[in-house]
């Protein structure tokens, strides 16, 4: 934010200064434009932050720290947004364990999706899906 004092409405990342580590909690971009039939990828490519991607559709945000447990409900599926869909944690490329999530969108409408873990710091974003 500069030689001046944080206001709250001007950082965008997070980190370690001992350890010189920091990270950004947000998707970029935030929301994403599309066609119904497109399809989107979310990786997690840091190394240093556990992320995933939530669609509640509704329901409520699931609780920490049971969600590092929770399983995928899929990959590489449809969604149309009309139900609850989970990534499951999404962790770093080489760690041996899932790193993205892939899914092709049936239907238009605006789907917003979080991050559970980081949602408390704004880490949410939206798919949006206009006609063919």
């Amino acid at each position: 934010a500069g030689p001046a004092a944080d206001n709250g409405a001007t950082s965008a990342a997070c980190g370690n200064v001992a350890f010189r580590n920091a990270a950004v909690m947000r998707y970029l971009p935030q929301n994403v434009r599309i066609h119904v039939g497109d399809t989107v990828v979310w990786a997690n490519d840091t190394s240093n932050e556990v992320h995933g991607v939530t669609f509640l559709a509704g329901q409520p945000l699931p609780q920490l720290p049971e969600w590092f447990d929770s399983s995928p409900t899929g990959n590489g599926v449809s969604y149309d947004g009309s139900g609850f869909f989970n990534s499951g944690p999404l962790y770093r490329a080489d760690s041996g364990r899932p790193h993205s999530l892939t899914l092709t969108f049936t239907r238009p409408g605006t789907f917003p999706y979080v991050d559970v873990a980081a949602f408390f710091m704004g880490m949410q974003g939206s798919v949006i899906v206009t006609p063919p």
